[in-house]
């Protein structure tokens, strides 16, 4: 049986659903002069640093810090605002959810306006703004993303997470039924013990263990319900299998 030690608080571990937008600096210059701080820099060389290019990176990720790709950001280098795309002509990384944009006045201001589908970016319209040196370039920050409904639980023998036990999630309404067993394609939690399932529409679920972890009996009770809103991931507390 794989478990893994970890404290049941709700409150810390519902705050782990969320990656919260920050605003992080992460220069870096391999060509800087090495040098006494008071050493002059000739003028022709000054002139040379400040028509290096800058860049500026970001990137829009899930609870597990995987990018998630379709977000649409307005941006602004000093010259206007401009709307970038996830993986446009102007989003120079193509790996889906992760930003790589020119920034030639030193200059970097994004705020993210439309979520990828399916998604809710939980800084929708902040804006976030820094200077960029010349040949240098700055993250902006990681912007977390919930998809637009979604439930998550544990999996416990009463002390630590264990697992792989295997679920069925059910729409009250009957409009829905899957099966998640830990750690499968269903499930976008990694690690054994804890479980999160993206979800159609907002309403009451019933998630209801089928399947025990090795080495433990079905939860008792097996079975709760849970109510899912737009944005916000339904916690479904903890199933403990003795």
């Amino acid at each position: 049986m794989n478990a893994t030690v970890i404290s049941f608080d709700r409150s810390v571990r519902r705050a782990s659903m969320m990656v919260f937008g920050a605003l992080t600096l992460a220069a870096c210059d391999n060509d800087r002069t090495v040098g006494p701080s008071s050493a002059a820099v000739p003028k022709a060389t000054m002139a040379k640093l400040s028509t290096r290019m800058s860049y500026a990176k970001w990137t829009v990720a899930d609870m597990n810090n995987v990018p998630v790709g379709g977000a649409v950001f307005s941006y602004d280098d000093g010259s206007g605002v401009v709307l970038v795309a996830d993986n446009s002509a102007l989003d120079l990384d193509k790996t889906p959810g992760q930003f790589h944009v020119k920034a030639p006045n030193h200059v970097a201001s994004i705020c993210p306006v439309t979520s990828p589908k399916g998604w809710v970016i939980l800084a929708l319209n902040v804006c976030y703004g820094m200077p960029v040196a010349a040949g240098q370039t700055i993250f902006m920050g990681t912007f977390g993303a919930n998809p637009q409904f979604s439930a998550y639980w544990y999996t416990s023998d009463g002390s630590t997470l264990v697992g792989p036990a295997a679920y069925t999630v059910k729409a009250v309404s009957g409009r829905f039924a899957a099966t998640i067993g830990d750690d499968d394609k269903n499930d976008r939690w990694a690690g054994l013990g804890s479980l999160w399932i993206q979800l159609p529409a907002a309403g009451d679920y019933e998630i209801c263990q089928v399947k025990a972890a090795p080495g433990t009996a079905l939860a008792n009770p097996a079975c709760r319900t849970v109510t899912v809103t737009l944005g916000d991931p339904a916690y479904a507390n903890i199933f403990v299998s003795n």
